[in-house]
């Protein structure tokens, strides 16, 4: 435990094994990050873990506990509930694994024909582009709020509204994805199928906040900036 959560090597291990993997060998690299494959799975599961975690997180918590306000569970549930969201928009609500078909008018305006609703066009063209609401979510998360709370202002407001800060250590989850996100969709290296990168950047930051959320379980009190 403390080898995976007190050290930043992990993530960079994680990164550098993915940007090998497109360099030596971009068609297995496309193949394995194909829609419905083992990256985009196993992303999917680190979302469920995550929100799983998260919920653990809340009910381990004596920091919570000792706020004696039901209000006070708000942030971390709301994370909980985010990332089950997640979960099921990437497996699009279990539609191949339960073989349902996709309702004809969700069909015509979803650019996939699929049942899920971060592929409906109206939803893609605002909130999704070249991935902005990801981009925007993995900084803020992963590096700017856990460099604020660094501050005792920072800590403060972070307390003030029982935010869950994201560890330090898991920076590079987060950082890392945006970067190799924003590279290799710049330049795809030869992919066959250069939307494989987006399922490895979904990947990294998946596993990110299963490490998020998971540490969360381990030390419930950590998140909200205090000593287990």
């Amino acid at each position: 435990m403390q080898i995976l959560f007190g050290k930043f090597y992990f993530s960079v291990i994680v990164i550098l094994f993915f940007v090998l993997w497109v360099e030596v060998s971009p068609t297995t690299f496309s193949a394995y990050g194909a829609e419905d494959d083992i990256i985009e799975n196993l992303t999917a599961i680190f979302f469920l873990i995550s929100s799983i975690g998260f919920i653990l997180t809340s009910k381990k918590s004596t920091y919570l506990k000792n706020k004696n306000n039901r209000m006070a569970y708000f942030m971390i549930i709301a994370w909980a509930v985010l990332m089950f969201i997640f979960f099921g928009e990437e497996i699009s609500w279990g539609q191949r694994i339960f073989d349902f078909s996709t309702p004809d008018s969700l069909d015509k305006i979803n650019l996939q024909n699929e049942f899920n609703i971060h592929n409906i066009a109206i939803v893609d063209n605002a909130f999704g582009g070249k991935h902005r609401y990801l981009s925007i979510m993995m900084l803020l998360t992963g590096v700017v709020f856990p460099l604020i709370a660094l501050t005792s202002w920072g800590k403060k407001l972070f307390q003030k509204f029982n935010y869950p800060v994201c560890p330090l250590q898991f920076m590079m989850f987060f950082l890392g994805s945006y970067i190799f996100g924003k590279y290799y969709l710049a330049f795809p290296a030869g992919l066959p199928d250069p939307n494989s990168a987006s399922e490895a950047r979904e990947f990294i930051f998946g596993l990110g906040m299963a490490c998020f959320a998971l540490y969360g379980v381990w030390k419930p009190n950590s998140l909200f900036l205090e000593e287990d």
